[in-house]
């Protein structure tokens, strides 16, 4: 398949709502699926292993169900922002008045997946007025993306400057984090300029900005996202979002630490995705610092584990669920040598009897006693 093949392919399918992103291993299977399918497309290589490609619904459910990736691999991930605590209970204060270290970040960039940067503040502009913003990624723009990357637009530390001489600086660059401000927050306590009786972790560091787009409707359906909820944000984007910092790191010949304060209940949490693989090669790379928020739920119960000790046995999952509880979505996850199978009781009692387990099976019941529908499906990993 010719680049310009991919590219015209990769065009149309960016422009249509129920394109959906998919990620996984560069495999001979999935060179195939690129060169034979006209309705799938590669839209980045990641680290020359990982592949951010996009297809229409059809095309990716013969993908993720043929031998490759599984499906609980290949989709992404739905992530939100978390929130983070004060440098003096981080103990960052004490270190910076060190006398003997001098930590402030001095030749560091410091990189973030986010919400976007306010990058017009003061505490983002040095002395002379100019910017430490060497970069912005903004993945909600339309232009010419970045090389490598399928879209969104670059702002580079010269189109900032111009932009804080001019009158009206969104008029020249466009870009501001317009929704909840979390990018901005999270920029200016890492790595703000010291500005009254403010400072940051590393104050001497510059900065490299990647803005989010929002999730694709396939996604935010599939995972129930509320329709006034902004910030749901993809794995694949953010694993752009790493690339690009990465890359211009790389040309720039700087140490980076590079931050998400971002955060999702989905997944394992053990490094089964290829999202949580990605990161790992990210983290063990040369000359970077990898920095995840844990988040703030160690106590909510959002996950359990048990054991069920011999084949036929039974083992129940209790959920509370609120009066005004809404869509709830639960994932089971077990060992590859293992095959569950489950049944399901709603609170009053109403029951969905047990469906056997079956590669990529799916069923949807509409309960008696209560206006609820239950959907239960199957996946099953399979590596080329």
């Amino acid at each position: 398949m010719s680049a310009d093949s991919n590219e015209e392919k990769l065009q149309a399918l960016l422009a249509a709502p129920d394109t959906i992103d998919f990620i996984t291993r560069t495999t001979p299977y999935m060179e195939t699926c690129l060169s034979t399918q006209s309705d799938v497309a590669r839209g980045a290589l990641l680290m020359g292993q990982y592949s951010i490609c996009y297809g229409s619904p059809k095309a990716v459910a013969s993908i993720t169900n043929g031998p490759g990736s599984s499906y609980t691999t290949t989709n992404s991930m739905v992530l939100t922002t978390l929130d983070s605590e004060p440098l003096e209970a981080a103990g960052i204060i004490a270190v910076q008045q060190q006398p003997y270290l001098d930590l402030r970040g001095r030749g560091v960039i410091l990189g973030f997946v986010d919400t976007g940067i306010d990058y017009t503040l003061p505490i983002f502009r040095y002395e002379d007025g100019t910017s430490k913003i060497l970069y912005i990624y903004d993945q909600t723009a339309e232009g010419v993306p970045p090389d490598h990357l399928p879209f969104g637009v670059e702002y580079t530390n010269e189109q900032i400057n111009a932009a804080l001489d001019a009158e009206n600086p969104f008029d020249v660059v466009p870009e501001n984090d317009n929704t909840t401000g979390h990018g901005t927050f999270i920029a200016s306590v890492a790595a703000g300029r010291e500005v009254d009786d403010f400072t940051s972790a590393a104050p001497d560091s510059e900065i490299i900005m990647v803005k989010l787009r929002r999730a694709r409707p396939y996604y935010l359906e599939s995972r129930s996202i509320p329709e006034d909820q902004p910030n749901a944000f993809e794995s694949s984007d953010v694993m752009l979002g790493v690339e690009y910092i990465l890359k211009k790191s790389l040309q720039l010949n700087r140490p980076v630490v590079i931050c998400l304060g971002l955060g999702t209940n989905e997944g394992g949490h053990d490094c089964s995705t290829l999202f949580e693989e990605y990161l790992e090669r990210v983290g063990n790379a040369n000359g970077v610092c990898l920095c995840i928020a844990a988040g703030n739920e160690s106590r909510a119960r959002h996950h359990t584990q048990g054991a069920i000790s011999a084949t036929g046995e039974t083992a129940n999952i209790d959920i509370r669920v609120g009066q005004l509880g809404g869509d709830i979505i639960v994932s089971i996850r077990n060992n590859a040598a293992d095959r569950l199978s489950v049944s399901i009781t709603s609170p009053t009692g109403d029951s969905v009897a047990r469906l056997p387990a079956r590669p990529y099976e799916r069923r949807q019941t509409q309960l008696v006693l209560e206006n609820a529908r239950v959907l239960v499906e199957y996946y099953f990993p399979v590596e080329a």
